[in-house]
Parts: C-alpha cells; sequence; structure tokens
C-alpha cells in the first residue's frame, strides 16, 4: 500500500513539475513582431537593466546594418508608467536600446554577448536636443560607441519623431498619427 501511495506521489509531483516547467519555458520566450522566438532568460537578466522593465524585443539579422543584432529596449518604471498612459515622458525617464550578438538552435533566437548601448535620459538640461541626453557605449572597447551624441543620435536620428517626445516606440493609447 505505501508504495502505491509513494508512486501516486510521485506521479503527481512530476505532473506538477512537467506543467510548472511547461509555464517556465513559455514565460521566457518573447516573439518579435516579425514572430521570432527569443529566448528572452539573459535578456531579463541583464545587470546593466537589472531595475528597467524589458519593453521591445526586435532582431536585425543584416550585417551591414547599424543597427545589426538582437535589440532589446529597456525603460525604468517612470518611462514605463509614461508610455502606457499616452503622456510625454516627465524628466528622469530613461530609455536604453541593447545590441546583443545572436545565434539560432532549433527556430529560436539565443542572446550572445552584448555588442553595444545606446541611451536616453530625459532632463531640463538638455534644452537642445528636446531635453533628452544621448549616450552610448561600444562593449568590446568600453568607449561610446558615437563620438558626438547630438550630431548621431540626436540630429541624424531622433529629430525626425520631435512629434512623439523624441521616442520611437509608439505611445500604445496616444493617437501617433500626429
Amino acid at each position: 500500500m505505501k508504495g502505491r501511495v509513494f508512486a501516486g506521489v510521485l506521479i503527481i509531483c512530476m505532473a506538477i513539475g512537467s506543467i510548472a516547467g511547461c509555464a517556465m519555458h513559455h514565460s521566457q520566450m518573447m516573439k518579435t513582431d516579425k514572430g521570432d522566438n527569443i529566448a528572452v532568460d539573459k535578456l531579463k537578466n541583464d545587470a546593466d537593466f537589472y531595475d528597467h522593465r524589458l519593453i521591445k524585443v526586435v532582431l536585425e539579422r543584416n550585417k551591414e546594418s547599424g543597427f545589426y543584432g538582437l535589440q532589446a529596449t529597456y525603460m525604468n518604471e517612470i518611462a514605463f508608467v509614461a508610455l502606457v498612459s499616452g503622456i510625454d515622458f516627465p524628466d528622469n525617464s530613461e530609455i536604453s536600446l541593447v545590441f546583443f550578438n545572436f545565434s539560432e538552435a532549433r527556430g529560436i533566437i539565443l542572446p550572445g554577448e552584448k555588442m553595444w548601448s545606446a541611451t536616453m535620459l530625459k532632463t531640463p538640461i538638455a534644452k537642445i536636443t528636446g531635453n533628452w541626453l544621448y549616450c552610448s557605449i561600444d562593449y568590446q572597447t568600453l568607449k561610446p560607441k558615437f563620438s558626438d551624441p547630438i550630431s548621431v543620435c540626436y540630429t541624424g536620428c531622433h529629430k525626425a519623431k520631435e512629434n512623439n517626445d523624441y521616442v520611437f516606440l509608439e505611445h500604445p493609447l496616444r493617437d501617433n498619427k500626429k
């Protein structure tokens, strides 16, 4: 009798374990906007952005692109609340885009080493750039990726999104057809 009870408990534990394992596996996967399956364990646990939310993941496979790699977008809580509320980002909003090398195994994109990152910080001291400071770092050289963030990041890129508070992510609750 004890053997049957033990076997029954063991089977129940195995079933619960496999269900929990499936739930964990699915919670650690994310799809890009093009439908690629991304294993997000490394992205969600990135030490540099542990207190930020992982908002979006994009995959650029073209090695000639300046945006090649697995792009993970992170936001601090201030920026996240503004994004989902459909309001302009308040001071101290921080948005970071981190580019990871990647590999692919069995149809799943696996993040590799960090290649570089770009961060925007909203502050009133940056009036000439729409109140955003821009910085970048190349993780191979540990130097700025862009020596002139005003001309590269602001003038060359983000100024085009002036009608969206200089940010490329669209507010989900805002009419973005301005």
